[in-house]
């Protein structure tokens, strides 16, 4: 016994007091060193080293700290334009750095030394931005003057309009006087010209900390100064700190509320999976379990019967989701935050970088797959017959899926603003949600797209509205399937040769470019910033409806066909390869069919037209000739890797994902104090950051939203859902779950496992979550 009690009780007390004998070493020796060094910053210094800053002279300050753009001795003293309040408070902070009696108060050296610097730093590599000091100049204490930092652009004069399609590579005439002296591009003056065509989409663009008095014409007036050198202003905006206790509006107190019972209601149902342990829950609680939810978020685990033919979706979703992501991230910029723009169209002309431009691809890949799995899903619920589909189901399940986390989504996104600030966080802000108090019911019908598309409450929701839209059509081609499945496929069919023939007839007509063209930005905005022709087209459903009913009739054949070509259909390594090696092909032809146009060759519409129309077709054509090799098992190592059990939970937050790296780009963009590097390094970490961050945002928003909502669906389909035949020996019920790209259907057979079995490949493989 004392044997026993020694080995237990022994050793750990002798542990316990060594612990706290080196914990009071520690201490002691800490305390001596503290006291050390505060006797060594006590010890007397020798008195002057400072001296010859005291001595610095009044110009020299003036040099060092005043605008050079402006001369605000003269503004203070002499213009009559300028507000009285704002004149003598300009006076007082030039009184505050040069009157001997005043000391040179730091607060009046923090306004003027939050100004750009002007020329920046870099001016001649195309760095013509410099966002001062945002935090010093409003950091600046209210009672001696209260401040507000400003963003200034000034336009450099160039020919007037600018012309349609303009090229980053075409040479700006009229710029020099015809007098000018040429020295071989050695000038100021030649190099600027050179680089001149971005200045159609680049400006000027400084900050100025101003005393708070000076209203928009004050500033206005005294920036007029600059055009002498022949700039022209373009655009102001201040802001400053505020002086009002925040009330939240109506939408944001929405989304508080909203918050706050979903927190709620997630601890009570964490509590209630605890107490109960899996008997007895209430289900509806249950619903928001955050554990519960990620269980079945993380989960890997493939069908019960093994086959898992469709599991290459998966991975396609989560390509294509961080390809768009690294799209946005580029598009939605403006030039004027990137270092060394003149750089920039070198840049963009490099074709080893153009998969990171043509992006616009990737909405083709969900479309595809939305097409793919609406045909495929419907067909094997129904088992091919009439009686047993539900039309209004088929579009209310739909609207009940994507909705609420939408509408979470807006809610959230009103409070924004309160949360961050920036140089330029009202300027992404006001795009993310600048029009939602006026058009956000546009989003709820699912019509942003097409009704006042200029104004769009968060841009990127115009595709979950061609989306539906394309859903809301793929119900004629089933119900026609569904009577005649001969007649429903040459329906089908003649709907991708239709609006095929109608996209390009569009871009005949209009002139449109065939496609992106990345060094073609006037493609893309007006001079006014609004969306062009080519992105209000591009955002409409029809010219998308191509390479979704060529996913939808590939869907019907996998229906028919899939217990077949799921036997594995082996081919030798060579023709693996060969038919790899084509839709490498297929891919490369559409990512680099514009690639003449690069260098500012002037459009053909009808090459335009056949370029758009015939890379969509070749597009959808190589995700099915992807998904075809992944199924028959000649995927390969590709086939593997998109297949991997470890991307299906990266998959499930697809929709999320979609949603929120909104979120990511505006606060990481908006908040920025400095300038994007466009070194491929840099760009590279910043790809990472934006996927990462939109990864984990999309992870909280999933468990606490969309997991929810969709567990909750099961209470609104059980009575929606019942087929029309009640002689029915089995009663399937039907789960609606639409990522950004397409609807997932989870089976519930209750008395059919051999059907169960058949479609287990489809539950493992389009599930977000495992209901």
């Amino acid at each position: 016994m004392y044997q026993f009690y020694e080995r237990k009780f022994k050793w750990p007390s002798i542990i316990m007091v060594s612990y706290c004998v080196v914990i009071i070493t520690i201490l002691i020796s800490f305390k001596s060193i503290s006291t050390k060094s505060i006797q060594s910053s006590t010890t007397p210094v020798i008195d002057g080293k400072w001296q010859p800053l005291l001595n610095i002279s009044d110009d020299t300050i003036r040099q060092l700290f005043m605008p050079r753009l402006l001369n605000l001795t003269e503004i203070a003293n002499e213009w009559m334009n300028v507000s009285k309040n704002c004149r003598h408070d300009i006076r007082e902070s030039l009184a505050e750095m040069f009157e001997p009696s005043r000391n040179r108060q730091t607060w009046a050296f923090k306004m003027f030394d939050s100004w750009s610097k002007v020329p920046s730093s870099g001016m001649f590599r195309g760095t013509i931005t410099d966002y001062g000091d945002y935090d010093q100049c409003l950091s600046i204490d209210k009672s001696t003057i209260p401040t507000q930092y400003c963003l200034v652009d000034f336009a450099m004069p160039m020919p007037k309009p600018q012309p349609k399609h303009h090229n980053f590579f075409h040479k700006t005439i009229g710029l020099l006087p015809e007098n000018f002296q040429h020295h071989n591009g050695s000038t100021i003056y030649e190099h600027l010209e050179k680089y001149s065509s971005i200045f159609y989409y680049t400006n000027i663009e400084m900050a100025i900390c101003m005393p708070n008095t000076c209203n928009q014409n004050d500033l206005e007036t005294i920036l007029k100064d600059a055009e002498k050198i022949g700039l022209e202003l373009k655009k102001l905006s201040c802001e400053h700190r505020p002086t009002e206790r925040w009330r939240p509006n109506l939408p944001q107190f929405i989304a508080i509320l909203m918050l706050i019972t979903v927190f709620v209601l997630s601890i009570v149902a964490f509590i209630n999976d605890c107490i109960h342990d899996g008997k007895d829950r209430n289900e509806f609680i249950t619903c928001f379990s955050p554990a519960r939810n990620c269980r079945k978020l993380f989960t890997t685990k493939t069908s019960s019967s093994g086959n898992d033919e469709l599991s290459c979706i998966h991975g396609l979703r989560v390509l294509t989701i961080c390809w768009i992501i690294m799209g946005h991230t580029l598009d939605w910029n403006n030039l004027n935050v990137f270092r060394d723009t003149f750089l920039i169209k070198e840049s963009l002309s490099d074709l080893t970088k153009q998969p990171f431009f043509r992006t616009h691809f990737s909405v083709e890949t969900f479309f595809y797959i939305t097409g793919l799995l609406t045909s495929y899903i419907t067909l094997g619920y129904t088992k091919g017959k009439l009686e047993n589909f539900n039309s209004i189901a088929f579009i209310v399940l739909r609207y009940l899926r994507l909705t609420p986390q939408l509408v979470a989504f807006m809610l959230l996104t009103s409070l924004l603003p309160i949360m961050f600030d920036g140089p330029l966080w009202t300027m992404y802000n006001d795009r993310m949600i600048g029009q939602c108090h006026r058009t956000w019911w546009h989003n709820l019908i699912y019509m942003q797209n097409i009704i006042d598309n200029e104004n769009i409450c968060a841009i990127h929701t115009w595709f979950l509205a061609a989306d539906m839209q394309l859903h809301w059509l793929a119900l004629f081609p089933i119900i026609a399937m569904l009577k005649n499945p001969r007649i429903g496929l040459i329906f089908a069919k003649f709907l991708v040769i239709f609006f095929t023939l109608i996209s390009s007839l569009i871009i005949y007509i209009g002139q449109l470019p065939p496609g992106y063209v990345v060094t073609t930005k006037s493609d893309f905005l007006d001079e006014q910033g609004k969306p062009s022709e080519l992105v209000q087209f591009f955002h409409k459903p029809w010219n998308h409806c191509n390479v979704f009913f060529i996913g939808f009739i590939f869907g019907a054949y996998l229906h028919k066909n899939l217990s077949e070509i799921s036997c594995k259909l082996q081919m030798n390594k060579g023709k693996k390869i060969a038919l790899w090696m084509l839709a490498l092909f297929g891919y490369l032809s559409c990512i680099y069919s514009n690639s003449f146009y690069l260098f500012g060759r002037e459009y053909e519409p009808f090459f335009s037209a056949l370029i758009f129309a015939s890379n969509r077709l070749i597009w959808a054509l190589v995700l099915t000739l992807v998904i075809w090799l992944c199924i028959t098992g000649n995927g390969m190592w590709i086939g593997r890797l998109l297949s991997w059990s470890a991307v299906r939970p990266l998959s499930r937050m697809t929709f999320s994902v979609y949603l929120v790296h909104a979120w990511t780009f505006t606060v990481l963009i908006g908040t920025k104090r400095d300038l994007i590097d466009i070194r491929p390094t840099a760009i590279i970490f910043l790809f990472a950051s934006m996927i990462s961050i939109s990864y984990v945002l999309a992870f909280i928003f999933t468990l606490l939203f969309e997991s929810p909502f969709i567990h909750m669906m099961d209470f609104a389909k059980k009575s929606m859902l019942m087929p029309a035949s009640n002689k029915m020996k089995t009663v399937p019920t039907i789960t609606k779950q639409m990522t950004d790209n397409n609807d997932k259907i989870h089976y519930e057979q209750q008395n059919s496992k051999q059907q169960q079995q058949q479609h287990s490949s489809l539950l493992t493989s389009v599930e977000s979550t495992n209901i």
